[in-house]
């Protein structure tokens, strides 16, 4: 008697490993309040500071970072009307869905609201030649007395290129008849952008 045996092969599985976005937050450039400073840095240390310090004492006695209003947008150069957070890519393609989250707040004087912009652009080390990656809006209602509220930008469909001598800036300015503060690198004003780069 012959017996015959039927064996059936198991496909071959394939795991796929979907990427996840990284958290970078933004930082003070130096510890506790300090003057003004042009560039700070965007890193993924998590805020531990109880108190939001004021980032530029040369300004005014508020907590937080003063953005006055312009009319420039993103090609604003008084460092007073916009602020620049870096990141060093390191040559990777930023993809898919990237969130910009910015405690902001309006200041007391003046009446209305003010636009807060997010803008995200490809520059040289020296934040020069710098290319639009994209741009997005948010009202800024509340005032200081009521504390700071987050303002969420979206940023969907992304496949950008870094070169190895090339960095990521968030540059935040507003538009409007007020002044805007944002806050950030604080517990309770944890200021992020969440990247995947791959």
């Amino acid at each position: 008697t012959t017996e015959t045996r039927t064996t059936t092969e198991k496909p071959a599985t394939t795991t796929t490993t979907t990427p996840v976005a990284v958290m970078y937050f933004l930082k003070n450039p130096g510890t506790g309040n300090t003057p003004f400073q042009d560039v700070s840095a965007l890193s993924t240390a998590v805020p531990d500071s109880a108190a939001l310090p004021n980032y530029d004492t040369s300004y005014d006695a508020v907590p937080g970072l003063r953005l006055l209003p312009t009319s420039s947008g993103s090609g604003e150069t008084d460092p007073t009307m916009r602020h620049t957070f870096v990141l060093n890519t390191k040559a990777r393609t930023l993809t898919g869905t990237a969130k910009v989250a910015v405690w902001a707040a309006l200041d007391e004087s003046g009446t209305g609201s003010a636009t807060l912009h997010a803008a995200l652009f490809d520059c040289t080390a020296s934040i020069r030649g710098c290319v639009t990656i994209g741009e997005r809006t948010a009202e800024i209602e509340a005032p200081l007395s009521k504390g700071f509220e987050p303002a969420t930008f979206v940023f969907d469909g992304l496949n950008h290129s870094f070169g190895s001598d090339r960095r990521l800036a968030l540059i935040l300015f507003a538009e409007g008849g007020r002044t805007a503060h944002i806050g950030y690198d604080a517990d309770h004003t944890p200021s992020f952008v969440a990247l995947i780069l791959e």
